[in-house]
């Protein structure tokens, strides 16, 4: 296995993970985190329970619609809340289904927890 450079990382998180939620259109950057983060854990449930949450179409695809929806919610620490206790509950079915992933389950709250909100300047 060869290494990788930072450079190489970035690209690949880039491409699979920040770009599939357009991030760069997400106006709060905690929640464009949060949701990146659970594409990157979790594949695409990480983008269908969110639209679920936001009342969109479900289709695992981060459009026009889903954005306006993100952009256009308040307050904004209510959809981050919002998203963080359904991330945990996620968790929390993810265990239940296969026990054996309970000895991640702490791991994966603390990862999850060092997500903290702040407020975007307007």
């Amino acid at each position: 296995m060869r290494s990788i450079s930072d450079e190489e990382w970035w690209d690949i998180l880039r491409t699979l993970y920040w770009d599939r939620w357009q991030a760069d259109h997400i106006v709060n950057q905690s929640i464009a985190e949060l949701l990146v983060d659970w594409v990157w854990a979790s594949g695409w449930p990480g983008v269908r329970i969110p639209q679920r949450l936001l009342g969109v179409r479900v289709d695992g695809r981060v459009g026009p619609e889903t954005l306006r929806a993100v952009n256009t919610y308040t307050p904004q620490r209510e959809l981050f809340d919002r998203i963080m206790r359904a991330r945990e509950e996620f968790i929390d079915e993810v265990c239940r289904r296969r026990p054996r992933s309970m000895k991640y389950r702490r791991g994966w709250l603390r990862r999850l927890h060092s997500i903290t909100f702040e407020e975007q300047a307007q």
